[in-house]
């Protein structure tokens, strides 16, 4: 079977839908949030129980959805015993034909596991934030918030035509390399005082080198140390 468009309707022979221009851009732009901005579609805390989203943009299988005017969401009462996690999410709704921002609210446990978005035909989900609603809580602090726009698995960053940042492995990589630069420092132990002086030992493994370029008459361009 093939696919084509779009041409010129003749009495009607050439009708398209909605899901054939959604399929059209799905080709050429990802899903996540537009990165225009470091901002956009940020959530950051608001008043007691109510978030703020910065203005911006995102695709969703195809489909656009812009914010504008300093949007808010406001979260389901916390638990009096247990605290649990919510998703705040840019939603697709296929059914309403209309997409907007939603709130997954996970359930309340000693142990909260984080809802899943949800992208199963009836609605399509792009994470920006998961939020910590600790038990009898009645305000949202900045900490409890946690940016999942960069996380390709659930959202992601568009930057333009077809090209999408993958910063998921990026952030892995970058969290796996500090985990093992600390470990090599004394772990959670790690401080000013003990980086300063690993630093020195590093810097003083490299005082022969540095005899070498200074005896070879290169000392005027390169050294190592301090």
């Amino acid at each position: 079977m093939t696919e084509y468009g779009f041409f010129s309707s003749m009495d009607g022979d050439r009708v398209y839908s909605d899901i054939d221009f959604a399929n059209y851009y799905k080709a050429l732009v990802s899903s996540g949030v537009i990165l225009s901005s470091a901002s956009a579609l940020q959530v950051t805390a608001g008043v007691n129980m109510t978030l703020n989203i910065g203005d911006g943009g995102a695709m969703l299988e195809g489909r656009w959805f812009r914010s504008k005017e300093g949007e808010k969401v406001t979260l389901p009462n916390a638990n009096g015993v247990n605290p649990r996690y919510d998703r705040v999410v840019v939603r697709c709704d296929y059914a309403d034909r209309k997409a907007g921002f939603a709130v997954i609210s996970g359930t309340p446990a000693a142990s909260p596991q984080i809802p899943a978005i949800v992208r199963d035909g009836t609605y399509f989900d792009i994470s920006l934030a998961v939020v910590l609603v600790g038990a009898g809580t009645t305000s949202i602090s900045q900490s409890a918030i946690t940016d999942t726009r960069a996380d390709k698995n659930v959202c992601g960053f568009v930057t333009g035509l077809i090209d999408q940042i993958d910063t998921t492995d990026l952030f892995l990589q970058f969290e796996e390399q500090w985990l093992e630069f600390t470990r090599s420092l004394g772990g959670a132990n790690v401080t000013i005082t003990t980086f300063d002086a690993q630093a020195r030992e590093w810097i003083k493994c490299l005082s022969p080198y540095n005899m070498w370029v200074r005896s070879s008459g290169l000392s005027g361009m390169m050294k190592v140390g301090v």
